[in-house]
């Protein structure tokens, strides 16, 4: 079921037209035996048929691409032909058209690129007037990855005859770590205070401070020579140390789309096995460490230019509040295990085993500060030349709260995602295919209030555990139109979450922290088929063998039917034998050339407006050798 555009012709004309368009039977076929990468190269560079001729694997450094404008059909019926790309890299591109026949795709990668780390807050290590330190930048996002094996473009088509797509995987990049926060400053020392005695002739009822008697007259202790008193100023209180800058958030891991194949322009697959492709969503970035906290500044000193005059040094600053830690970047989606896209896609007799969607797990949140120390206290300094601590030392700022933990990521569609264009599925199977999300990043622990010379400061509470992930859709998924359906087998598909998140533990101080909430866990939905779906029916195609035998050197002949459906049929025909082609409308028929095991493989399609129904079958041809006479 496709819409209109490049594979309009299906709906009007017949699956014939198609074919004919996309793989030029006009252009006489090409045999390739020297299968190397080079070679399969320049052959897809030239256009046209080209036919495999040796039981080879191929391994791929980079992918080979099919420009738009170009039709290629690469027929490997009658060999063993193997595309590997070793885990390093995609194997194919489509932006023109192009045709596989009983191909084998196999260890196609796609890595999406690592996020870039936050740029730093703005310190102040070496300032004493204490501002708080600046925020840490947060970190990009990782680079999505799409199309392990194929990635198929707007204007690209892909047509997958037999053969499979096995072990083809994406990866999301892991999301950039948050910048660090700045460090804060120190806070300002406290003002100088000074003592004296009060001069000689000041008496309590001049000056209220000079009250004490110093000098009495020993002949008449109710007269003074001189008083004395707190004269001037004690020590000021040191300023609060600066607030520790938050870190950076982490940021959030790439998007995994297509685990085998990316289509974001048309794509038919007929009697092929795709199994064990993997879609895997990014991890997401570490959160940033806060900014160290500035301390208390120190209470100011008190000078007194004689040996009494009872002024006291300044109460120390409060410490700095420890810097925030940056919340971690949430994990990836990850979405089609095997196939992804917003194209018109159409899988008729084909089985999908093991695939998987997987969310990316969410970054980690680093151990918060410690809050900054209290100020030293004021001194007092005498003019005999000793000293004593007269003010109070300064509280240690508070523990920073823990960070929340960051989000699991999505996943969609085990085997196939649809985001879009129509879609039809008949007469395949799905089997233990899933979409998981993984468990969601813990909250982190909250930070310690510091142990000051009296007193601990409060701890930070711990942080929130990050939400769960979705997961919908162990087969399909759909977004798009409804999907059509029948005939399908659906076994052992699974769409599942993790457990939900624990809260970080609260910071050591006094009080203690509290614990963090746990987060709220995601919601599986839809082990089979998520999305609208809508029935169809099946074109029938008679006879249907499961094995035909033929002889090399002997005439062969097979008239296919057709019905169900909506006359006039077309049919399309691949993985015949050398020597043996289809003759339009209906007929197979020649005399093999060549011994062999193939796979053949027959599609219908009929009139129906405005969507054709389809019909497909595949069987086994085995031709012997030529009698000996």
């Amino acid at each position: 079921m496709l819409r209109r555009g490049p594979l309009s012709a299906v709906l009007v004309a017949g699956v014939a037209a198609l074919f004919t368009a996309s793989s030029p039977a006009s252009a006489s076929p090409r045999t390739l035996t020297d299968c190397t990468y080079a070679a399969l190269a320049s052959s897809v560079a030239a256009g046209g048929t080209v036919v495999l001729d040796c039981d080879a694997t191929i391994p791929f450094d980079a992918p080979i691409v099919v420009p738009a404008g170009r039709s290629v059909r690469l027929d490997a019926s009658g060999s063993a032909v193997t595309f590997d790309g070793q885990r390093r890299t995609r194997l194919l591109e489509v932006s023109g058209s192009l045709t596989l026949v009983n191909l084998r795709l196999v260890n196609g990668r796609v890595q999406g690129a690592a996020g870039t780390l936050g740029t730093g807050g703005v310190g102040h290590s070496d300032a004493e007037t204490g501002e708080p330190g600046g925020a840490g930048g947060a970190g990009t996002a990782g680079g999505d990855a799409a199309g392990g094996a194929v990635l198929v473009t707007q204007s690209g088509r892909l047509e997958v005859i037999g053969g499979a797509l096995r072990s083809n995987t994406v990866i999301g990049g892991q999301g950039g770590t948050g910048g660090r926060g700045g460090q804060g400053a120190r806070g300002a020392e406290g003002q100088s205070g000074w003592g004296d005695y009060c001069d000689y002739d000041t008496t309590p009822d001049s000056n209220p401070e000079c009250w004490n008697c110093w000098y009495p007259y020993p002949e008449e202790p109710e007269q003074c020579d001189q008083y004395i008193g707190p004269i001037g100023e004690s020590g000021g209180p040191g300023g609060v140390g600066g607030e520790g800058g938050a870190g950076g958030r982490g940021g959030p891991g790439g998007t995994a789309s297509g685990g085998a194949i990316r289509n974001l322009g048309s794509t038919l697959i007929v009697g092929a096995v795709l199994a064990g492709n993997i879609a895997q969503g990014g991890r997401g970035g570490t959160g940033g460490p806060g900014g160290v906290a500035g301390g208390g500044g120190p209470g100011g000193n008190a000078y007194m230019d004689h040996d009494w005059a009872w002024e006291a040094g300044g109460d120390g600053g409060t410490g700095g509040a420890g810097g925030r830690a940056g919340v971690p970047g949430a994990g990836g989606a990850g979405r089609g295990g095997a196939i992804s896209g917003s194209g018109d896609l159409t899988v008729l007799d084909s089985r999908f085993s093991a695939d998987e969607a997987r969310g990316g797990r969410a970054g980690t949140a680093p151990a918060p500060r410690s809050a900054g120390p209290g100020g030293d206290a004021g001194l007092t300094y005498e003019v005999l030349g000793y000293h004593y601590e007269s003010g109070s030392p300064g509280l240690p700022g508070d523990g920073a709260p823990g960070a929340a933990g960051g989000d699991a990521g999505n996943a969609v569609g085990g085997a196939i995602h649809l985001s879009g264009g129509n879609a039809l599925m008949q007469d395949g199977s799905f089997d233990r295919d899933s979409a998981t999300s993984p468990v969601a990043g813990a909250g982190g622990p909250g930070g310690p209030g510091v142990t000051g010379s009296t007193s601990s400061g409060p701890g930070g509470a711990g942080g929130t555990g990050g939400g769960g992930g979705d997961a919908r859709g162990g087969a399909v998924s759909t977004g798009g139109a409804p999907l059509r359906v029948t005939g399908l087998a659906l076994v052992d598909n699974m769409a599942a979450v993790g457990a939900p998140s624990a809260g970080g533990m609260g910071g050591p101080g006094n009080p203690p922290g509290a614990a963090g909430a746990p987060g709220q866990p995601g919601t599986a939905a839809d082990p089979d088929i998520s999305g609208a779906t809508t029935p169809t029916t099946a074109l029938q195609i008679s006879p249907a063998p499961v094995r035909e035998r033929a002889t090399v050197g002997v005439p062969y002949e097979l008239r296919l039917s057709a019905a169900g459906g909506t006359a006039p049929y077309a049919f399309a025909v691949y993985g015949l034998p050398p020597g043996v082609s289809f003759k339009a409308p209906r007929l197979i028929r020649g005399t093999p050339t060549r011994a062999g095991a193939y796979r053949v493989h027959a599609v219908v399609t009929d009139a129906t407006a405005p969507l054709a129904l389809f019909g497909a079958h595949s069987w086994e041809m085995r031709v012997a050798p030529a009698a000996v006479r």
